[in-house]
C-alpha cells in the first residue's frame, strides 16, 4: 500500500488529486493494511523495500475490527474445525505460526510502529466480534493516545466482524461469525466513543455509521490540506 500511496502522490496531478490530503480506509484484513500504511508513512523505506520515489505519508487512517497484535490473535483463535485447515489467516500471511515467526510477526503487527509522527486514526470495531477481538482495536487507540497521537475509538455494541461489507461479501466461510451487511440495512448503530482528547474518560454513548467514516476523512483531510499549503517529503529514517 505504500508503493499505492507513493504512485498516487507522484502522479496527483494526472489523477486531479490533492498530494497534501492523502487519507486511507480499510476494514479488516484491509484495516491492518491501512493502519500499517498510516503508521510508517514518515519513514523512507522499510526493510527490504526499494525506495521507488514520493511520500509514503498519509495524512488520515480510518480503519475497522483489524488485528493490532497479530500473535496475540492468533495465540487466543480457537482451533480450527476438521476441514477449515491447519493454518490461522495470520500464519497464510507471515509464512508461519506468529509463536514460530515472532519477529515477522511483531512486525506486520501495527501496534509495533506506533509513534507520536502517526497521522489521525479513527478506528470502529464491533464488541461481539468472535473473529477479531474489540480488544486489539482499544489497544490501538491507548497506544496511539499514550504517544499524543490523534484517535477516536468506536466500540459498535454487539456488531460481529464484517458489519461494513455489502450482505454476503464475507471476510471468512463462518456466516455465523459476520455481520455483512448489518450496517448497511440498519444505517447507523449505537456505539461508546472515545478520543484521545479526553484519554481519562471512559467513553461517550453515541451512534456510528458510514457518515461517521465520511465525516472524519473529510474534515481531517481538509484541515490537513489547509495547514499545509506545499507538499513535503515525508522524514527520512528506517527502524
Amino acid at each position: 500500500m505504500r508503493a499505492a500511496v507513493r504512485f498516487l502522490r507522484t502522479r496527483a496531478e494526472n489523477y486531479g488529486l490533492d498530494p497534501r490530503a492523502v487519507g486511507v480506509w480499510g476494514a479488516s484484513a484491509g484495516g491492518h493494511l491501512a493502519a500499517l500504511t498510516g503508521l510508517t508513512g514518515h519513514l523512507t523505506t522499510l526493510p527490504g523495500e526499494t525506495e521507488t520515489g514520493g511520500s509514503a505519508a498519509v495524512q488520515a487512517v480510518a480503519e475497522s475490527y483489524a488485528p493490532a497484535d497479530l500473535a496475540s490473535v492468533a495465540a487466543g483463535a480457537p482451533d480450527p474445525a476438521p476441514g477449515d485447515g491447519d493454518s490461522p489467516p495470520e500464519a497464510r500471511l507471515l509464512g508461519g505460526h506468529p509463536a514460530e515467526v515472532p519477529e515477522r510477526a511483531r512486525r506486520a503487527s501495527p501496534l509495533a510502529w506506533v509513534s507520536a509522527a502517526a497521522p489521525p486514526f479513527q478506528i470502529s470495531h464491533g464488541t461481539g466480534d468472535a473473529l477479531v477481538p474489540h480488544r486489539q482495536s482499544e489497544r490501538l487507540h491507548e497506544a496511539l493516545t499514550a504517544v499524543g497521537a490523534p484517535s477516536e475509538l468506536y466500540l459498535v455494541e454487539d456488531y460481529r466482524h464484517g458489519f461494513l461489507n455489502p450482505g454476503g461479501r464475507r471476510d471468512a466461510d463462518t456466516p455465523q461469525g459476520m455481520d455483512d451487511g448489518r450496517l448497511e440495512t440498519e444505517g447507523t448503530a449505537p456505539a461508546l466513543h472515545r478520543t484521545s482528547a479526553a484519554p481519562n474518560a471512559t467513553g461517550e454513548g453515541t451512534t456510528f455509521g458510514f457518515d461517521s467514516i465520511d465525516g472524519f476523512l473529510r474534515r481531517t483531510l481538509a484541515s490537513r490540506s489547509a495547514s499545509d499549503p506545499t507538499p513535503r517529503s515525508a522524514p527520512g529514517g528506517t527502524t
